[in-house]
C-alpha cells in the first residue's frame, strides 16, 4: 500500500485528484483490500475485544451456528443439527463430518468443541467473554461428531450466544502446540486461513484450499489498519483500498453522490456513550454525573455532526435489540447543570482528561462534548488513545475516570446485559463499577428463564435502575455504514459492522 506512506505533499496531491474526480486505480483481480481503523490485537476468538479482531477472525474461525448473511436468523455451520430436551437443560449438537482445520491440523471432532468451551470458561485464559456460556454446567463428547451440553438453567439465547465470534471453535492440537502464539497465528476451519501479519501495516488471509463448505470466492484478503481517518479516506479514494467503514458525515454525503461507489448503511447494534468511573472523584458524586447530563446538547450532535451516521439514543440498547426499553431521557439545560455543580461543591467547575479511541468516530463527538461542558465550567482535555491500549486499560482495575466509547450489542440483550450490568463484571466490562444487588437479581432472573414476558419485565426494571445511576451518558445509536468501489460485488453489510467476505468477488 505505497500511498499510505506518502509524504504530506503527495497526500495533498491525492486530495486534489480525488476532488476533481480522477478515476481510482484499477482493482487487483481475486484480491479484496479492506481498510480498518485499528490493527488487530488477537485472532484468538476467545480473547477478542474489538471490532477489527472480530471482523478478521470471523473469516478464519467458525462456530457451531451463525447468523444468516444480512440478518439475525440462526443457521447451521459446524453443527448440522441440534435438539433440546423438554426441560431446556440438555442440548445435543451433531457436527458436520467433513470439516478440517487449516494447514493440516486435522479434522474437526467433538473433542475440539469440548476443548473450546472448557477453555473459554476456564480460569487460566480469563477470557473477556467467558460469561457468554456461563449457563453451561457440563459439556461432553457423546461420539466423534456429537456433543452434549448440559445447562445449569434454561438459556433462551443459547443459539445467539453460539453464533457469536467469541464462541468459534478452535483446534485443540493447534492451541496446545502454539500456546500464546496461537493469538497471532490462528488455526480455524473457515473459508480463509491466516497467512501473515506485518504489525501496524497489514493482515493477509488466503483462500483455504481444503475448505469443507462452499469454496471462498477470493484468492486473498488484505486488511490494512489506518487509524487516521483522512489517510484512510484518501487511500480508498485513490483505489488502494476497495472498502472502508464510513464515520464522517461529510464523506458519507460525498460517497453517496458518487456513482462509482456503493454505500451500504443499516441500523446498527452500537450505542455511543460517555462513561464515568463512579468510584473516583469527582464522579463519585451523583450530582456531578447528573450535571453532565444537562450540560451536553446531544441533539445538536446528531443533527449537525453525525448527519445520517446515527440516531438519537433513546435506550441503553440499540432499537434492534429484543427487550430493550426506551429509558434514556435527557434535557439540555446548562443552567441546571451549573446549579447541580454548585450543590456538589464545584461552583468553579473542574478539569479532567477524557480518554477516547484515536479515530474520528470518537474524537469528533468528544470535541463537541468538550465545547458543551466548557460552557458550564468543566474543562475537558480530550486524550486520543490507540484502540487496543484503550480497551486494555479501560478493562483493568485502573480504568479511566471519564471516556467516550461505543458498545456493540446482539439481537438479544443477554450477553451485553450480563457484561455491562452485573457487579461480577467489574472491572472488565462493567466499567462504571455499578454494583447493585437488585440489578444483579433481575438480570440473573432474566438470563435463566424461558418465559419471554418475565424476561421483558425484569430486563426493563434493570435498565431503568441502571440508567438512573448516570454511570453512562448515552449519546446515539450508530448506523453500520461501509462504502466500496463498484467493482466489489456480493458484499452484504450487517448491523454488527462485521465484514463477512466469503461470497465477495472483484469484477473490474
Amino acid at each position: 500500500m505505497h500511498r499510505l506512506r506518502q509524504t504530506a505533499a503527495a497526500l495533498a496531491a491525492i486530495v486534489t485528484f480525488a476532488t476533481v474526480g480522477t478515476a481510482a486505480a484499477a482493482p487487483t483481480p481475486g484480491e479484496l483490500k479492506v481498510g480498518v481503523v485499528a490493527d488487530i490485537s488477537t485472532l484468538d476468538p476467545q480473547l477478542m475485544t474489538n471490532i477489527t479482531d472480530a471482523s478478521v477472525s470471523q473469516n478464519i474461525n467458525e462456530g457451531l451456528v451463525r447468523f444468516k448473511l444480512g440478518n439475525f436468523e440462526i443457521e447451521p455451520l459446524l453443527a448440522k443439527s441440534w435438539s433440546v430436551s423438554q426441560d431446556g437443560l440438555t442440548w445435543t449438537f451433531e457436527l458436520v463430518d467433513n470439516a478440517t482445520f487449516h494447514k493440516g491440523y486435522g479434522p474437526l471432532t467433538a473433542d475440539d468443541v469440548v476443548f473450546t468451551f472448557e477453555r473459554l470458561t476456564g480460569d487460566a485464559l480469563k477470557a473477556p467473554n467467558r460469561r457468554l456460556i456461563g449457563s453451561f454446567a457440563s459439556i461432553s463428547a457423546t461420539s466423534p461428531h456429537a456433543v452434549e451440553i448440559k445447562l445449569s438453567a434454561p438459556d433462551p439465547s443459547l443459539l445467539v450466544k453460539l453464533a457469536q465470534r467469541a464462541t468459534a471453535i478452535v483446534s485443540k492440537k493447534a492451541v496446545e502446540e502454539k500456546g500464546a502464539g496461537f493469538a497471532l497465528d490462528p488455526i480455524g476451519t473457515g473459508p480463509y486461513q491466516f497467512d501473515s501479519r506485518v504489525t501496524g501495516q497489514s493482515v493477509l488471509l488466503v483462500k483455504n484450499p481444503d475448505y469443507w463448505g462452499t469454496p471462498a470466492t477470493l484468492d486473498k484478503v488484505t486488511y490494512t489498519p489506518v487509524p487516521d481517518s483522512t489517510t484512510l479516506q484518501l487511500a480508498f479514494e485513490a483505489g488502494d483500498l476497495d472498502m472502508i467503514p464510513v464515520e464522517d458525515s461529510v464523506k458519507l454525503a460525498e460517497y453517496e453522490a458518487n456513482p462509482e461507489l456503493t454505500v451500504q448503511a443499516v441500523p446498527g447494534l452500537w450505542t455511543r456513550f460517555i462513561g464515568f468511573k463512579d468510584t473516583v472523584a469527582p464522579f463519585d458524586n451523583p450530582k456531578v454525573r447528573e450535571a453532565i447530563t444537562y450540560a451536553i446538547d446531544r441533539e445538536n450532535m446528531v443533527d449537525n455532526l453525525f448527519k445520517g451516521l446515527s440516531t438519537l439514543a433513546d435506550g441503553i440498547f440499540a432499537p434492534a435489540v429484543l427487550h430493550r426499553t426506551p429509558v434514556v431521557k435527557y434535557s439540555y439545560d446548562p443552567e441546571k447543570a451549573k446549579a447541580l455543580l454548585v450543590e456538589a461543591g464545584l461552583a468553579d467547575g473542574f478539569s479532567v482528561d477524557m480518554m477516547v479511541p484515536n479515530t474520528a468516530r470518537f474524537i469528533d463527538p468528544a470535541t463537541a462534548v468538550q465545547a458543551d461542558l466548557a460552557k458550564v465550567g468543566i474543562k475537558i482535555n480530550v486524550v486520543p488513545v490507540e484502540l487496543n491500549t484503550f480497551i486494555t486499560t479501560l478493562s483493568s482495575e485502573q480504568g479511566y475516570p471519564m471516556y467516550l466509547l461505543a458498545r456493540g450489542q446482539d439481537p438479544t440483550p443477554d450477553r451485553v446485559i450480563g457484561l455491562w450490568f452485573l457487579s461480577s463484571s467489574i472491572p472488565t466490562t462493567n466499567w462504571a463499577r455499578i454494583s447493585d444487588p437488585e440489578i444483579d437479581a433481575w438480570v440473573k432472573q432474566g438470563l435463566s428463564t424461558m418465559d419471554e414476558a418475565v424476561r421483558a419485565d425484569v430486563f426493563a426494571k434493570a435498565q431503568e435502575k441502571f440508567f438512573a445511576y448516570n454511570g453512562y451518558y448515552f449519546i446515539d445509536h450508530e448506523n453500520s455504514i461501509t462504502v466500496h468501489h463498484n467493482w466489489v460485488k456480493n458484499f452484504v453489510n450487517d448491523a454488527r459492522n462485521s465484514i463477512r467476505i466469503d461470497k465477495v468477488t472483484i469484477e473490474p
